[in-house]
Parts: structure tokens; sequence; C-alpha cells
């Protein structure tokens, strides 16, 4: 890329200890590698020595609470509530480097080149 090129990223994120749970439940006979590469804490410090993170979302921290509610019946609605509150949550607080955002399990980023 050329200095100062911009990246748009959308990215899973394995910084969650209940998302690599169920990462080994989904897959325990594939490496992450062999159908995508999540990002860990380790991977964010890579990239802040390549780009400056100008603009970061994570997605699916809190919102993701409410799904299991939608599954039960007579919960739905209930479910649905938790959700957008969480989603609201997520889009407030999971916008830098700190504990809601690395509950996220997906980042949408903007990147440019140091």
């Amino acid at each position: 890329m050329r200095p100062d090129g911009i990246v748009i990223t959308v990215d899973p994120m394995m910084t969650d200890p209940l998302n690599r749970f169920f990462r080994i439940l989904y897959r325990p006979f594939q490496s992450n590698a062999a159908w995508e590469w999540p990002f860990t804490r380790k991977t964010f410090r890579m990239i802040e020595q390549y780009f400056e993170i100008e603009e970061l979302q994570g997605y699916f921290g809190m919102a993701r609470l409410g799904f299991p509610l939608m599954t039960v019946p007579g919960l739905a609605g209930v479910g649905q509530k938790v959700s957008q509150w969480g989603l609201e949550f997520d889009k407030r607080w999971a916008r830098d480097l700190g504990l809601p955002f690395y509950s996220c399990w997906k980042v949408t980023m903007k990147l440019r080149v140091r």
C-alpha cells in the first residue's frame, strides 16, 4: 500500500473466553486458520505497529446476550429487547481497545498506513 493508504475491515475476534469456548466446540478437528483468522489481543498490538486505528466498532458483545432468549417459547420479545439494549451498549462503549470491545465477537475497523 502507498503511504497514508486506508483499509476498511470486518473481522472475527477471539478475545472473549465464551467465544473461544464455542469455537472449540464448533471446530474440534479443524484449526481456525483453515476457515478464518480470528483476531486476538496480540493481533491488535501487531496491527498498531503498522497502522493507525482511526475508527473501530466491536459488535456482538452485549448484543449477543438476547439471542438465546429468542429461542425460548414466550421469551422472544424479551430476547429482542435485551439484544436491542446490547446493540446500543456495543455501539456506544465498544469503540476503543478496552473491556467492552474485547467482549465482542466481530470488529469493523478503519486503518491508515503509518
